[in-house]
């Protein structure tokens, strides 16, 4: 239940979509630098990790206008972060339609509702063009921004896209990782495996790689939460928005990643190999150049044993 108003001198941003590694390390980001942080998801969470004791979590639709408008009434918000458009799409089931009504229709009416609210700033986790080609749920992704886009140019509000490659690692101080929060995704099915003997599924072995295998360029949540963070910046500086890629410009194929964890592990993995999924493009890497120029980003964290490191350190000590 949404109470009295709350506008404070501390300013308040709400993360739609939060429950996801990326949001929750968005959320600590913010958090720590002082902003009072609001995460909206429709996946409750019983229990924060000890570093988002200071963020509040609702339990509600992204997409329940109603909510939204009484959040803002609240909260005075002049900045929305959308972290999880695809997850939640994704929860939903594999029907296109379901895909594009969550993607585009209802992202689109609670964007106007956030805008009539007073929202100045939005920014929109994304993924890289190729991804967005692939499957029903990135091209809904990709129909649904360039709405969103064309929207925010009219009524005149500022809007940035982040369009992200693969994103993994966790920060085991602060217990966020994918490993809790994305279970199904690429790195924690690998430690799953691991811990429990079970085979591990790499999805095509003939794609046109140095080994046949998918290729990826993994950045960690921690540098995406630093770019989202400079982003927000440049909004505030008074741009009227852009477009950046988070990437390294480094990819690792499955079956290399498969051999780092084995070797930081000491276990093997028991593999098999499958059809690629609609969703598996062969390689996935972009260039981030514009976001290195404008933002002065540089990613600290996303070193392939780093990464792999950190999300065997939380899993194994969850």
């Amino acid at each position: 239940m949404v109470q009295e108003k709350e506008c404070m001198n501390q300013e308040a941003l709400l993360i739609v979509g939060g429950l996801t590694s990326v949001g929750l390390h968005i959320a600590s980001f913010f958090s720590q630098v002082g902003y009072k942080v609001v995460v909206l998801d429709a996946l409750g969470i019983a229990q924060p990790p000890p570093a988002l004791q200071q963020v509040t979590f609702i339990h509600g639709s992204p997409t329940d206008t109603f909510l939204l408008a009484s959040l803002c009434k609240r909260y005075c918000f002049e900045t929305v972060i959308y972290a999880g458009l695809a997850h939640n799409s994704a929860r939903l089931s594999f029907n296109p339609l379901a895909y594009y009504h969550t993607n585009v229709s209802q992202t689109l009416a609670a964007c106007k509702t956030l805008i009539e609210q007073g929202v100045k700033y939005v920014l929109v986790q994304s993924g890289i063009r190729a991804a967005l080609q692939t499957c029903p749920i990135g091209r809904s992704l990709r129909a649904g921004e360039e709405l969103l886009s064309d929207y925010m140019r009219y009524k005149k509000r500022a809007l940035c896209i982040m369009r992200l490659t693969h994103v993994a690692g966790a920060t085991p101080e602060e217990g966020i990782g994918s490993y809790l929060f994305e279970e199904k995704k690429l790195i924690p099915t690998m430690i799953h495996s691991l811990q429990t003997g079970s085979f591990f599924t790499v999805h095509g072995k003939r794609h046109e790689t140095s080994d046949g295998t998918a290729q990826r360029d993994l950045v960690h949540p921690r540098d995406v939460a630093a770019a989202f963070f400079k982003a927000f910046l440049y909004l505030k500086a008074g741009e009227q928005g852009a477009t950046f890629v988070l990437a390294t410009g480094h990819e690792i194929s499955i079956a290399q990643l498969c051999r780092r964890a084995e070797i930081l592990t000491g276990k093997q993995l028991i593999k098999r190999y499958a059809a690629p999924r609609v969703w598996d493009h062969p390689s996935l890497s972009a260039h981030a150049s514009l976001t290195r120029a404008v933002l002065e980003w540089q990613p600290r964290y996303s070193e392939v044993d780093f990464i792999l490191g950190s999300e065997l350190r939380l899993a194994f000590s969850s």
